[in-house]
């Protein structure tokens, strides 16, 4: 199957009759999460002990949420592409977030 590559946002407004797409690109998104996740790696490194109190908010350490954010990514990326978000109001406005 086919990986996204993608974000699209597209509104639709009823009272303008404008469309307004925005592309968000995923990888790019992927690759900052990763890049912080190893920046954060190597700070714990780094830091002395007392310090790395400064990486974990109320016991989670922040490397892991990344990680799992990083994971997140990858694995929406997986699933090729398809509609994650249709909302349409009863006058017309539309928002449509795809993945493509």
């Amino acid at each position: 199957m086919r990986r996204s590559n993608f974000m699209i946002i597209d509104i639709n407004d009823s009272d303008s009759r404008k469309k307004i797409k925005i592309p968000i690109p995923i990888f790019v998104l992927g690759d900052a999460v990763e890049a912080t996740a190893d920046l954060i790696y190597l700070l714990s490194l780094l830091m002395p002990r007392t310090a790395r109190k400064l990486l974990n908010i109320r016991g989670i350490e922040i490397r892991s949420v990344v990680e799992a954010v990083f994971a997140t990514i990858e694995d929406v990326r997986g699933f090729g592409s398809f509609v994650l978000v249709e909302v349409q109001e009863a006058h017309g406005t539309a928002v449509c977030i795809r993945m493509v």
